[in-house]
């Protein structure tokens, strides 16, 4: 095996895990969520070792470089769109069924701080809880859409174009690009 093939297989490996955690994102489960994120941390860390270790213009510096930006641009993006999700959410929010328990919370919220009890805590507004989540729950729907979507739209198109030239053996022509 030569060494441009053994460069792109790294690359391969590197964009496979990547895939993996955007996938995973995607699992409605705290415990995959954790792993994913730590997979992707794992693969950004991967992606800066992977560029030290490269040779100058090559398959391996040239797809880890544009890994790394695919990255730090996405999480501008996502910082980006939380903070357009939480404009969205603030004047569109009902708390008017919380109002009952909140009345409850504030007189015994001096025993609740110096116990430090969460179970208590939880136990005065689980009451409320429902039909707060009803009255909202499209309100919490658009938001996590207007966060999550475009991100990951965004992560998809670069994965899926940086994989595409990996599979081929070929450079990322514009490393530049935020697309």
């Amino acid at each position: 095996m030569n060494r441009n093939e053994q460069e792109q297989k790294e690359v391969i490996r590197l964009y496979s895990a990547f895939g993996a955690s955007l996938l995973l994102m995607l699992v409605p489960s705290a415990a995959v969520a954790v792993f994913s994120a730590l997979l992707f941390l794992g693969v950004f860390i991967a992606a800066y070792v992977m560029r030290k270790k490269s040779a100058p213009e090559s398959l391996c510096e040239n797809h880890a470089t544009y890994i790394i930006r695919t990255i730090w641009i996405g999480g501008f993006l996502s910082v980006l769109t939380m903070s357009a999700a939480t404009a969205y959410m603030l004047p569109n929010i009902d708390n008017a069924p919380l109002e009952p328990c909140a009345a409850s919370l504030v007189s015994q919220a001096q025993d609740l701080a110096k116990n430090e009890d969460i179970a208590a805590l939880s136990r005065l507004m689980q009451p409320c809880m429902d039909e707060f989540m009803h009255l909202n729950g499209r309100v919490f729907l658009i938001t996590v859409a207007i966060t999550a979507i475009p991100v990951m739209l965004y992560f998809l198109v670069r994965f899926w174009r940086g994989l595409s030239r990996a599979n081929g053996g070929y450079r990322i022509a514009n490393l530049k690009s935020w697309l």
